[in-house]
């Protein structure tokens, strides 16, 4: 396995404390017991605190205790006493040893680090113990929590000579941090958490596990993201020795309760109870190998300590003995009560083992595992009911699972087959699911009509024929017909029809139509109405679908702060959802984000929301996320990145998505301006962009294009967007309105309180931009502090995005007038530092700092230091 070096994240906080426990002049003794589990990083904090203390000028002797040396009389210490040729005195070596420990190395003072200390021999003890007592010598040493340790060092913290620091291990959020700090780029954030919760936080377990998952391939970058595929991981050797030395030797009753739990956890004591014993059980809990959980509804559950505990035993269990585990564990989770959480793992066991089929659970089980948006369990647990003669609803089961897998060839091979067979309830779910994957998943748009019509016009079931309508009204959303698209779903809601494979699409239908034609303030009941249909639907995607196309309505008209609100929502619901759902949710924050001008936040959601697709895209939601991603991209002014996005999203167009089109006609005019001033031809893209959808009647999209050009500093759009304003719902399409008529006037007040209403609901890059034009409006009036003031604000938000559009990039003379010194000060003291603080911090005079702030206030007209910072800070 190859040497990395990782760095040390995390740990700011420990390292200063020891850093100051080290130094601290007043307390005697100086230094700190660092105490942990193995693993944990105890050793690297340590060398860490040693090191740093190197680089003020000290000398370093390190100790490591080992379990081999402590039958060695001071054998720790050899090497240090074999250098300071320290001779030992008649019955008392531990004095002459700590003198040893700390006598100078080349006239400089000395640290000394003490590795597991817990393992040191008596008279080494003995001899830390006396160093420690001296006072003055700086020690660190590390201890295992729950290790016994001789007395002599144990008292040292006991009775207060030096502090003790438990070291935890890693959050998520550090663990996430490490591993990006470590592989150079962002790290799928349900990768980092499978990775934190199966290391547990732990280092040396997180180091080990990751180096050899990416030299083995499956810890990788796609699509800029790092992404690990661990289904079928193996442990590194190194990793499983330390593991088994960790839970020591298994006498047959524990070794019975961790295979348990290694097959399938948590189980209820009952349970387990059944299978193990109650005796075993304890034995393991006492052995510290399981914990015991209070569960509200369950009563009490069992799980292994350590999630790699399981992977241990899973590798040692021959594949004959797991298959007969599992049949017993799956028996003992069908006892009553049963809840569909017991069920479904049952069906996977049962399936897994040697039991006998049984159709009937397998069913049940698929059913539940669609319902939590599983599709490929679904789709192997309807196999399994299939081969066990479950017949014609296993088979549409299975088919309808792969066809939101995303396997969409397979899906229309068993579909196809299923296409004129069963009543007309039954066909026409087959038509729906033909019609859905060979639209979105397959890309065959004119295969997907033709079917449809096939089944409408050979389905005479009421509530069939519905159905059938209802898919029908969310073709011609996608197909940019949004007026079409609302009166039929209306009518399909306002015909009776209670199925929910009918009412669900209908809202979505509804909803998604609604927001482009600008009607988003009528949403609200259909989104609810078709969220709740939804839950009773085949599958969860439907219930998130329905909140997405809500969230990127609310996002079009502006509701920014409901938007946000919305898309936490979908988060949640997403949180314990698979892969494809997760990806979906990752989108919507990714979108929010974007338009609220928090760019890094939707770079990194919009990345690996396109990387969690992989291969698979059920719903064509590549396309979009590559739209998303170019326009975030274009924001940040980095063209040659932005042009890679825009090439990319263009050759991942869905040919059933003509309603992103003016989107992406007006992301392409984005990158053209991108990195410059915008020109004439990116507003011609704009108003291209907003003409089509004009003819789309997508007059939300038609608002966005033709605020575009305005961002771009066109002043011909006043009069088309104060007329959309006026039919169009959210304070968006207003604030363009206002912002276009301000423009076409230079008229610069009008613009900086234009800013400041983009800037109230949200959207803080168009407040950047419309700052930005107010800066030159005023420069062009020749209302210079007025012109600053303004530039100022726009360059703070700018900022504060990360973006940098061709309305900032226009400023950069306006706002260029200070030195960066000068601005540098006027930001301090908009920070509430006196003149005083300022000089201390930059390590120059008072009287400088007060030079700086009086040639500063000449060049803006300004006498006050509060009115230089206003100006500066964009206040």
């Amino acid at each position: 396995m190859v040497a990395w070096k990782w760095p040390l994240v995390g740990r700011d906080a420990e390292l200063a404390f020891i850093s100051a426990a080290m130094r601290d002049r007043k307390r005697s003794p100086p230094g700190v017991v660092i105490a942990g589990a193995p693993g944990v990083g105890k050793t690297r904090l340590a060398r860490e605190a040693l090191a740093k203390a190197v680089r003020s000028g000290a000398r370093e002797r390190w100790v490591v205790g080992t379990k081999s040396g402590r039958s060695v009389p001071l054998g720790a210490l050899s090497r240090h006493l074999q250098e300071d040729g320290a001779a030992s005195e008649s019955g008392r070596p531990a004095i002459p040893a700590a003198r040893a420990l700390a006598a100078p190395i080349d006239g400089r003072r000395v640290v000394v680090g003490v590795d597991d200390a817990h393992l040191l021999d008596d008279q080494s003890a003995m001899a830390v113990h006396q160093l420690v007592l001296t006072g003055t010598t700086p020690v660190v040493m590390t201890v295992g929590a729950t290790d016994s340790a001789p007395d002599a060092i144990t008292s040292l913290w006991k009775d207060g000579y030096l502090e003790r620091l438990d070291l935890r291990p890693l959050s998520l959020r550090e663990v996430t941090a490490l591993l990006e700090t470590a592989l150079g780029g962002e790290l799928e954030r349900s990768s980092a958490e499978r990775l934190w919760r199966l290391a547990g936080g732990t280092v040396l377990f997180l180091r080990l596990l990751v180096t050899a998952e990416r030299e083995a391939g499956r810890l990788r970058l796609e699509s800029g993201v790092w992404r690990w595929f661990g289904d079928d991981m193996g442990l590194p050797t190194t990793l499983t020795s330390l593991i088994e030395a960790q839970m020591g030797a298994l006498d047959p009753l524990v070794r019975e309760v961790v295979d348990i739990l290694a097959i399938e956890e948590p189980l209820t004591v009952r349970a387990l109870e059944e299978l193990a014993g109650r005796r075993a059980i304890e034995q393991a809990e006492e052995r510290g190998l399981v914990t015991v959980q209070l569960r509200d509804e369950q009563g009490m559950s069992v799980r292994l300590a350590h999630p790699l505990y399981g992977e241990v035993r899973r590798d040692r269990t021959g594949t004959l003995h797991a298959i007969r585990l599992r049949g017993r564990i799956a028996r003992a989770l069908t006892r009553p009560p049963c809840t569909s959480a017991a069920r479904l793992r049952a069906a996977v066991l049962t399936m897994q083992s040697d039991l006998p089929p049984e159709p009937r659970l397998f069913m049940d089980g698929a059913r539940i595992a669609l319902g939590r948006g599983d599709a490929k369990l679904c789709a192997q647990l309807a196999g399994a009911a299939a081969n066990a003669g479950s017949g014609l609803p296993a088979r549409w089961l299975r088919a309808h699972a792969l066809a939101m897998n995303g396997d969409g060839t397979q899906a229309e091979h068993e579909l196809a087959a299923l296409a004129d067979v069963g009543d007309d309830a039954q066909r026409a779910r087959v038509a729906i699911d033909r019609v859905t994957n060979m639209f979105w998943s397959l890309g065959r748009v004119g295969d997907a009509e033709r079917i449809q019509a096939q089944a409408r016009s050979s389905i005479t079931d009421r509530d069939a024929q519905q159905s059938l309508i209802a898919l029908g009204a969310v073709l011609d959303l996608c197909r940019a017909h949004p007026r079409v698209a609302a009166r039929t779903a209306q009518g399909v809601l306002d015909s009776g029809c209670a199925d929910p494979v009918a009412v669900a699409p209908a809202c979505y239908a509804l909803v998604g139509a609604l927001g482009v034609l600008g009607k988003t303030d009528r949403i609200g009941p259909f989104a609810d109405r078709g969220a709740t249909a939804a839950r009773s639907h085949e599958t969860s995607i439907l219930p998130i679908a329905v909140h997405m196309e809500h969230v990127h309505a609310l996002v079009n008209a502006g509701y920014l702060h409901r938007a946000q609100a919305l898309a936490a929502d979908v988060r949640a619901m997403a949180a314990d959802a698979p892969a494809p759902i997760r990806t979906a949710a990752m989108f919507v924050d990714g979108r929010v984000a974007l338009r609220c001008g928090r760019l890094a936040e939707a770079l990194r959601a919009l990345r690996e929301a396109t990387s969690g697709l992989g291969g698979r895209d059920a719903f064509g939601m590549r396309y979009a996320c590559r739209v998303a991603l170019a326009q975030a991209l274009a924001f940040t002014g980095d063209a040659e990145k932005a042009a890679e996005a825009m090439a990319a999203a263009e050759a991942a167009r869905h040919p059933g998505f003509a309603f992103l089109d003016p989107d992406l006609i007006r992301v392409r005019a984005w990158v053209v301006a991108t990195g410059q001033r915008a020109s004439a031809e990116a507003i011609a893209i704009a108003h291209e962009a907003a003409d089509l959808a004009a003819k789309n009647a997508q007059l939300s999209l038609e608002v966005l294009a033709l605020h575009t050009a305005v961002q771009f500093g066109d002043v011909s759009c006043a009069e088309r967007l104060s007329r959309l304003a006026s039919s169009v719902d959210g304070p968006r399409a207003p604030a363009a309105a206002h912002q276009a008529a301000a423009l076409t006037d230079r008229d610069g007040a009008a613009l900086d309180e234009v800013a400041a209403e983009f800037e109230g609901f949200g959207d803080l890059l168009a407040a950047a931009d419309c700052a930005a034009q107010a800066a030159s409006a005023h420069a062009y009036r020749g209302m210079r502090v007025s012109a600053l003031a303004s530039a100022a604000r726009a360059r703070r938000i700018a900022t504060e995005c990360g973006a940098h559009t061709p309305a900032i990039q226009a400023i950069t003379a306006i706002d260029a007038r200070l030195t960066e010194r000068q601005r540098e000060i006027a930001t301090l003291i908009g920070q509430g530092l006196t003149n005083q603080q300022i000089a201390d911090r930059l390590i120059v005079s008072v009287r400088t700092v007060e030079g700086h702030i009086y040639r500063a206030g000449r060049q803006l007209g300004v006498n006050t230091r509060e009115a230089l910072a206003a100006i500066v800070c964009g206040r």
